[in-house]
C-alpha cells in the first residue's frame, strides 16, 4: 500500500509556494497538479521496486470535476503502466 500524495512539494517554503498551480482549479491546472501526484507516486513505488504495471487497485478522490483529464493522463496509468 502507497498512500496518496498532495499537489504539494517538499521543502521549507510555505505551503502555497510549494503547491502546482496554487488556487488553480480550471483543466489545465488540475491536469498538471494530477500529473505531479502521479508522479510522486511512482518515486514512492521504485522505492519498493514496483511500478504501476504491479497495482492491483487505485483510488483518487477530489472535490474538483476529473474528467477533463482522466481519460487522457489518468488511464494511460491503467493501460501502459506509466504516467
Amino acid at each position: 500500500m502507497i498512500a496518496g500524495s498532495g499537489e504539494a512539494g517538499d521543502g521549507p517554503a510555505p505551503y502555497r509556494e510549494r503547491t502546482v498551480r496554487f488556487g488553480e482549479t480550471g483543466p489545465d491546472a488540475m491536469r498538471e497538479k494530477a500529473l505531479f501526484v502521479l508522479a510522486r507516486l511512482e518515486e514512492r513505488m521504485s522505492i519498493f521496486g514496483t511500478g504501476w504495471a504491479d497495482t492491483t487497485a487505485t483510488q483518487a478522490y477530489t472535490v474538483y470535476d476529473p474528467h477533463p483529464f482522466w481519460r487522457t493522463q489518468l488511464s494511460n496509468v491503467a493501460r501502459h503502466g506509466t504516467a
